[in-house]
């Protein structure tokens, strides 16, 4: 979810006993209660429908979380419904920021290199003796 510009950019739902539901079919604002409504569909052609409350009314721009209003899993061949009233909570994935990414990055590539070090010399102590 993109909360800077309001969009569902990507998906990946994992349900039960269905294969995962990676892409979007609809994500608009839904006016009872005010919120979303997000469509995904995955490789086996079922379908789920999740609405949720937002933070401002009918956005995402800012969304911090919301409580799940309503929900179905369908099969797109038969249009039978597969489970339904869902409740729960929502929230957007976090990403790390970058600059502390790097810093582990370095942090985990010194300690391999003191490691080695480490290796290389009680290893040319043992020839020696």
């Amino acid at each position: 979810m993109d909360v800077t510009n309001g969009t569902v950019s990507s998906v990946h739902l994992i349900f039960p006993g269905l294969a995962d539901f990676n892409f979007i079919v609809q994500s608009i604002p839904w006016p009872a209660p005010p919120g979303w409504i997000l469509a995904v569909g995955n490789s086996t052609l079922d379908a789920l429908d999740l609405t949720f409350t937002t933070t401002m009314p009918n956005s995402l721009l800012g969304f911090n979380g919301g409580t799940i209003t309503g929900g179905d899993v369908f099969d797109l061949q038969t249009f039978q419904t597969l489970f339904v009233h869902f409740s729960g909570t929502i929230a957007p994935a976090t990403v790390p920021d970058q600059a502390s990414t790097l810093v582990l990055l370095a942090l985990g590539a010194g300690g391999l290199l003191a490691v080695r070090r480490r290796s290389n010399v009680e290893s040319k102590t043992a020839e020696s003796a």
